[in-house]
């Protein structure tokens, strides 16, 4: 039995699972937490970490974050308006630290990240960041010509039918209407993500759309953000337009053309 060869396997094991982005991420993430409790009064280690512990040092993180949450009243151009760490963020830091402390041996109810309170915790950050209000006009484009540019070249690549799929034909579709409408709906793309159908309506002149940014799965009055799409002159940036052919493309993708 070749001991030597087995031994380098498995130090060549341990550092590819170690040099992982996610690992080393988790590492740097215990370390933090560990200073952060051997900060507190009195001081604590890991394996005597709580739930509200855990929720303190999430809040600390807010210091490094980039999301703004901004006043109603607030212009947007140059604000004081506090950051905090994106909800998508929080919710990856929750499932690091719930690896981790299962790596200590704190599983199932005695991990603090399973206390109700973690939950409790993500859903006041995403229902804070969701509840944003809207500016009632479209947001400025950062590079306007370019954008323009890149929508009518890629509406030439649909109009021309060189050799596209009904399927390819749908997916640049989808992606277009996608970027139009992120392009109006000022930096909503994570609320697009979340756009059904049953969400969207047509307003009373037939011409134009609202749609109703909601926070979750269901339309719940108290976190639903509406915000209407009309009709602009420049066509190949024009939302409603967009979402026509979109449909239109959904029912017939054989047969449609401008």
């Amino acid at each position: 039995m070749d001991i030597s060869s087995i031994n380098k396997r498995f130090t060549d094991f341990r550092q590819s699972y170690r040099n992982k982005p996610y690992e080393r991420q988790k590492d740097s993430l215990e370390v933090q937490l560990s200073s952060f409790l051997f900060s507190l009064v009195p001081s604590k280690k890991l394996s005597a970490a709580t739930a509200e512990d855990i929720v303190k040092f999430l809040i600390s993180k807010d210091s490094a974050g980039k999301r703004k949450l901004h006043l109603p009243s607030c212009s947007r151009k140059i604000c004081d308006c506090p950051k905090r760490l994106a909800a998508g963020t929080v919710d990856s830091y929750i499932g690091k630290l719930r690896s981790i402390f299962n790596k200590l041996g704190r599983v199932g109810m005695s991990n603090p990240l399973s206390h109700p309170t973690i939950k409790e915790y993500l859903k006041f950050v995403r229902e804070e960041q969701a509840q944003q209000p809207l500016r009632s006009r479209p947001a400025v484009p950062l590079f306007y010509d370019k954008f323009v540019c890149l929508i009518t070249y890629l509406r030439g690549r649909i109009a021309e039918g060189s050799g596209l799929s009904p399927l390819n034909k749908y997916f640049l579709v989808r992606d277009i209407t996608f970027f139009v409408f992120d392009f109006y709906t000022d930096d909503r793309a994570s609320d697009l993500g979340r756009l059904q159908a049953d969400h969207v309506f047509r307003l009373k002149d037939r011409e134009d759309f609202l749609l109703n940014f909601t926070f979750g799965k269901t339309i719940r009055t108290s976190l639903s953000r509406p915000f209407a799409l009309l009709r602009v002159p420049n066509v190949p940036v024009c939302p409603v337009f967009w979402l026509n052919y979109y449909i239109a493309t959904c029912k017939a993708p054989r047969r449609v053309s401008f």
